[in-house]
């Protein structure tokens, strides 16, 4: 989810009543909440490494409460100087874990996911519900953080009581909006990905299958379908005066040849593929060898706002790794 969501998420759970846990738990709580997102200073980096494509780390349960602990560490240490009250360094730690549970949560239901095992097992877990950036899921955010407080800007005008609840009542009634966009999501997700299950794509049976929401229309999703030579990229309509579902375009994978076997041993591509959901790899020639690029048909039909990493790892003649890394390029 962008950084901006994580942020609203953070915030409207601290006005839910979480800011009550001590002084400065908003701030933790928001702080908390945008903290694992860090990853993307290396992203947007100026020559990506191994390192800095096989993140993860950052939004693992274990690795992500380290984070948060660290920085309600910051928050004690600070907060030393002037006499914190009794149990501040609990209070702060729990708020702070607060937000970096909303920032999982969030990561969760969209197709970037987390990782629940690291570091016992690398597993990537995604409900692919939402989305990068939702509109609708935003607007839920704002709507639970504003309408209180436009409220309260209109009592004051006509002298009525200000009601102190107010907030916390907007903050809760945004909470249970977004479980129930969850449920609806969730729902048209497991009709999408039935959709694609229950039909052959030129004869080919589907090996593996991920559909993607649009951002906006929610009845419309975007299908990867693997079967055993393509990747199919396929529309699926909901609740249309026509549903039902169109192939948008055809990837062929290569054959086998022994320098995409050998490109595939590299460390590049190994932790490439070891996240991949559906690696799609491509091979050129170039004087005195082949250049092979694999990419995550993942990051095309949510068209996601962050750039697609695109693995590259250059051969020679005697299919010896000459080059290898990282380059950033917008999803097709």
């Amino acid at each position: 989810m962008d950084p901006a969501t994580h942020l609203l998420s953070g915030l409207l759970v601290a006005r839910s009543g979480a800011h009550r846990l001590t002084r400065g738990a908003s701030v933790a709580l928001a702080t908390g909440a945008v903290l694992p997102d860090l990853d993307l200073v290396f992203l947007y980096g100026a020559t990506p490494t191994l390192l800095q494509f096989h993140l993860g780390w950052t939004h693992s349960p274990l690795g992500a409460a380290a984070l948060g602990t660290l920085s309600a560490l910051g928050f004690w240490l600070r907060a030393r100087r002037q006499q914190p009250p009794k149990q501040f360094g609990a209070r702060i730690l729990l708020a702070s874990w607060l937000g970096i549970a909303t920032h999982l949560l969030l990561d969760l239901v969209t197709a970037r996911g987390i990782h629940p095992l690291w570091p016992f097992k690398d597993v990537n877990l995604a409900f692919d519900w939402f989305a990068g950036t939702d509109p609708w899921l935003l607007a839920v955010f704002l709507l639970g953080l504003t309408v209180p407080l436009l409220f309260r800007l209109i009592g004051e005008e006509i002298g009525a009581r200000a009601d102190p609840r107010a907030g916390q009542r907007g903050a809760w009634a945004g909470i249970v909006l977004f479980l129930l966009l969850c449920a609806v999501r969730g729902s048209l997700h497991a009709e999408a990905v039935a959709r694609l299950d229950g039909q052959s794509y030129r004869g080919r049976v589907p090996l593996n299958i991920g559909a993607f929401p649009h951002p906006v229309n929610p009845f419309l999703w975007m299908g990867v379908v693997e079967t055993d030579s393509t990747f199919e990229l396929v529309e699926v309509r909901l609740r249309d005066p026509e549903p039902g579902t169109r192939i948008e375009f055809t990837y062929y994978k290569p054959p086998p040849s022994p320098a995409l076997e050998a490109a595939r041993t590299s460390p590049i591509a190994r932790a490439f593929l070891h996240t991949a959901r559906f690696p799609l790899a491509r091979v050129e020639p170039i004087p005195n060898g082949h250049r092979i690029l694999l990419r995550d048909l993942r990051s095309t039909p949510t068209r996601d706002a962050r750039p697609a990493i695109v693995a590259q790892i250059e051969l020679d003649q005697n299919l010896r790794v000459q080059e290898e890394g990282f380059h950033r390029a917008a999803p097709d």
